[in-house]
């Protein structure tokens, strides 16, 4: 049997929004343990962790590369737990909802070829 790799990543685009050439990829698959842990960070029981810890959370967990610039010192600012919080705020916010929107979407349904087991 052929083996397969079903850990995919999500490729973000900022086009249409005031960041149009913007480009965030994401870990869009994960083991379900680490998917948890990654959802109890970022969504407590009771709700929402603070903006701050979503941020730092999702730059360590979910961040793959992006395409960020510091507008002052002109150098790349990295996609770590700590860029995150040198990139603005919106941008971040919209990674964020955008990759827990996809994380559980399976985007083209099973078609009548499928077989069971």
């Amino acid at each position: 049997m052929e083996t397969y790799d079903p850990f995919n990543t999500l490729t973000l685009s900022f086009v249409g929004t005031r960041y149009p050439k913007a480009i965030v990829r994401c870990r869009l698959d994960m083991s379900y343990d680490e998917y948890e842990a990654t959802r109890a960070a970022l969504f407590p029981a009771g709700g929402l962790a603070d903006a701050k810890t979503q941020y730092e959370v999702f730059g360590d967990k979910v961040l793959i590369e992006w395409n960020l610039v510091d507008p002052k010192s002109k150098k790349t600012i990295p996609p770590t737990k700590a860029g995150v919080l040198l990139a603005p705020p919106p941008l971040v916010r919209y990674a964020i909802d955008a990759w827990a929107a996809a994380f559980w979407n399976v985007s083209a349904p099973l078609d009548d070829g499928s077989t069971p087991g």
